[in-house]
């Protein structure tokens, strides 16, 4: 849960720094801080779960009596899904500070739809692993489409800035 929670402390701080940047015309500066996010995001999911990933043996000796020494490769699943959540918050801090509730509540939806149908199938496939990829399917998708939409938004608001 480290990663959600620093996505969740960044948007806290970065919601008010993209608000003025939105109110000043600032679209460079705001691309920046959203930019950074993603990047840092990457890098921080990036090295959290080649951490977990590489103590995986020790971690489930200690904790877990060895019961799960073979679920590492789920590790490296939870990490994406991590990473996803973490972009999904950034692009979304910026889709909620240009007021495009509606279209990020219509892309949770769908995404909402294509992870149950992916989760179905990916537990037919890797059992309870499935779970955590046909969640991460589901963020992908969400992920996609935040992003499309954040591009539009802002080019939106950019020409009503202007003019």
């Amino acid at each position: 849960r480290p990663i959600p929670l620093l996505a969740s402390s960044w948007g806290m701080v970065a919601r008010n720094d993209l608000v003025r940047r939105r109110d000043s015309g600032d679209w460079r500066g705001f691309w920046r801080i959203i930019g950074l996010a993603l990047a840092g995001g990457l890098l921080i999911s990036l090295i959290w779960t080649g951490l977990v990933y590489l103590a995986w043996t020790t971690i489930c000796r200690l904790l877990f009596h060895d019961k799960y020494a073979n679920d590492g490769w789920m590790v490296l699943l939870w990490g994406v899904s991590a990473l996803f959540n973490f972009c999904q918050l950034a692009i979304g801090s910026g889709l909620q500070v240009l007021k495009a509730f509606k279209p990020l509540a219509l892309a949770n939806l769908a995404a909402s739809t294509a992870a149950v149908a992916a989760i179905l199938i990916a537990m037919h496939i890797w059992g309870p692993g499935g779970a955590i990829a046909g969640t991460a399917v589901g963020q992908g998708l969400e992920l996609i489409v935040m992003a499309v939409l954040l591009v539009r938004c802002l080019k939106s608001a950019k020409a009503q800035h202007a003019a």
